[in-house]
């Protein structure tokens, strides 16, 4: 692993302490932390599974590193060994990667699975250079976790991320410009555990509930914080899910049913969903009996219903319900 942070000016400010851990090759070692550091050094490095360049600031030569894995043919050989075993890379908050150096990498980190590129300023054409392959190359399909949040992109390019079937945590929270999401319905990823998407109010609530009801059986943490979800669409993804008749959820279901019946969430994220109900929360609620982190702030929820958290989440640990004003 190794991690790096930059001053404004350039000069290397910090390099975490598990980068003094033992190292996979020497030339690792021999990295020096005073400044001036140049990023052309890290194309030496070999061994080199994880790397964290995240919230660098503006820095020519993080550009001019992945510039220089661009090969003006597509068939000419690379010769840094960075890019042989790099699977995990940070660049969150890196305000100068651009969609370019996301094609570079798309096309030369081909072993990797987990991608962080959170408030790059990424557009439309650099989230569509994630998602479909290009010049013959898969592009980064086999990706695990991908987090593309804060940055701008288009209903289409959000769309275009279906086709990671990989996928087992992505984060698509706050992205701007995706004004309407009506053309491009169905957003369904399967093998999702870990799903973020809050923040994003231009989706409709039937979308939102659509990509729940495809997604709920394998997710553990599910964030919708800021969505306009509400309760009809959320009791139809739930009924459409467990294949429940969709009548009064109020009676309490047997235990039998509810073994039968149980997600696996373990953080829910429902923070200002005003239009979701006290009773459509509980009807999830009775459905995800492993929550421990549960995130109900200006939420529907009503205030006498709150004590009744603990009967159908025994495990919580954390629980927020500031400014809950409740539905019925």
């Amino acid at each position: 692993i190794l991690r790096l942070r930059m001053h404004v000016k350039g000069g290397l400010d910090e390099k975490d302490e598990s980068t003094s851990q033992p190292l996979p090759s020497p030339s690792v070692s021999s990295v020096s932390t005073s400044p001036p550091f140049s990023f052309m050094q890290v194309l030496t490095l070999s061994g080199i599974e994880h790397l964290d360049i995240s919230f660098s600031s503006p820095h020519r030569s993080i550009i001019e590193m992945f510039a220089s894995l661009s090969p003006p043919l597509p068939t000419r050989p690379l010769h840094s060994p960075i890019v042989h075993s790099i699977t995990s890379l940070n660049l969150s908050h890196c305000e100068n990667v651009t969609d370019g150096v996301i094609d570079i990498i798309s096309k030369q980190f081909l072993r990797l699975e987990h991608l962080n590129i959170s408030a790059c300023g990424i557009t439309e054409e650099g989230m569509l250079y994630i998602s479909t392959p290009s010049d013959g190359v898969k592009s980064m399909l086999r990706l695990r976790s991908l987090d593309v949040s804060h940055n701008l992109s288009s209903a289409e390019a959000v769309h275009s991320l279906k086709a990671m079937t990989t996928l087992t945590s992505l984060n698509i929270s706050c992205l701007r410009n995706v004004f309407s999401m009506e053309d491009y319905t169905d957003l369904i990823w399967s093998n999702l555990e870990t799903f973020r998407m809050g923040g994003l109010v231009c989706l409709e609530s039937n979308d939102i509930a659509r990509t729940i009801a495809s997604s709920i059986h394998t997710l553990k943490v599910l964030e919708l914080g800021e969505c306009s979800l509400d309760s009809a669409h959320l009791d139809h993804a739930l009924a459409t899910a467990f294949h429940m008749k969709n009548e009064d959820e109020s009676e309490l279901q047997t235990v039998a049913d509810l073994e039968a019946s149980c997600t696996s969430l373990e953080l829910l994220n429902l923070s200002w969903c005003e239009d979701v109900s006290s009773g459509s929360i509980f009807s999830l609620l009775c459905k995800s009996p492993n929550i421990r982190t549960l995130i109900l702030q200006k939420s529907g929820i009503l205030s006498e219903h709150v004590s009744l958290i603990a009967n159908y989440c025994p495990l919580i640990e954390e629980l927020n319900v500031v400014l809950c004003s409740g539905k019925c």
